[in-house]
């Protein structure tokens, strides 16, 4: 685990970021309340501040559900919605309509240095310095771009706003998988990546930043994923 200095509690609220959509309502509604519990369990471990982010796990998802489409400005088109969860229990819902997805290419640039593990890569939060860092090494020709971050152990590990998943042989059949890296290599459990584990469109494994160049190479499909854009093709950017 990383040994910096641990953030002012009150400094920074827990975030989950979903997509409201007429036909489905709110993507995935009970697996981010899930994973808000989970992060409030895990912050206030790391804080040794039992209570802290605190909320009624049991009313959550009606009243992000309802305090959100109170602030839709139109129930036919997509809003994104963001839950913030303080320190002190307090439920924020902002919503704003969600812009289209360009067809225009996603680069998915391999980050030039290691991220270290904390507790701020294993739960979403509006804490993010790991992921600003990352993107600010990026050169000015891919200004905008996503970012790949890696452990210390060289392990692959998530984008800045994705979870990855990369296209890998299967070493018995040689079928070709789409791979996302085990959450012990230091990532976000992603809502998105849960359910597509469930349904066996991708698998857990290793990936070293080493076969993600060679899959690069190789031109081996490279895939992000989360609640808002669902599971998207990237273009992956190795500079080095």
């Amino acid at each position: 685990m990383s040994t910096q200095p641990l953030p002012d509690i009150s400094s920074f609220q827990i975030l989950e970021t979903t997509l409201y959509t007429k036909c489905q309502g709110l993507v995935l509604l009970d697996a981010h309340v899930s994973r808000m519990k989970q992060s409030a369990r895990q912050l206030a471990e790391e804080y040794g501040a039992p209570g802290a982010f605190a909320f009624n796990e049991n009313t959550a998802a009606s009243f992000i559900s309802n305090a959100a489409t109170e602030r839709l400005t139109d129930r036919e088109i997509p809003h994104r919605v963001r839950v913030l969860l303080d320190s002190c229990g307090n439920l924020d819902i902002q919503v704003t309509p969600e812009a289209t997805a360009a067809s225009a290419e996603v680069f998915l640039v391999l980050d030039q240095q290691p991220t270290a593990d904390s507790v701020f890569v294993r739960c979403k939060t509006t804490f993010r310095p790991m992921y600003t860092d990352a993107a600010a090494r990026l050169p000015a020709e891919y200004s905008g771009a996503q970012v790949l971050l890696y452990n210390a152990q060289g392990e692959i590990t998530e984008g800045n706003i994705a979870n990855v998943a990369v296209g890998m042989p299967d070493s018995s059949t040689g079928e070709m998988r789409l791979v996302t890296p085990l959450l012990c290599a230091g990532l976000l459990p992603g809502t998105m990546r849960a359910s597509l584990l469930e349904s066996g469109q991708i698998v857990e494994g290793r990936i070293t930043v080493a076969q993600f160049k060679h899959a690069a190479e190789q031109g081996w499909p490279v895939m992000c994923m989360n609640s808002v854009r669902g599971l998207y093709k990237v273009t992956p950017i190795i500079l080095n």
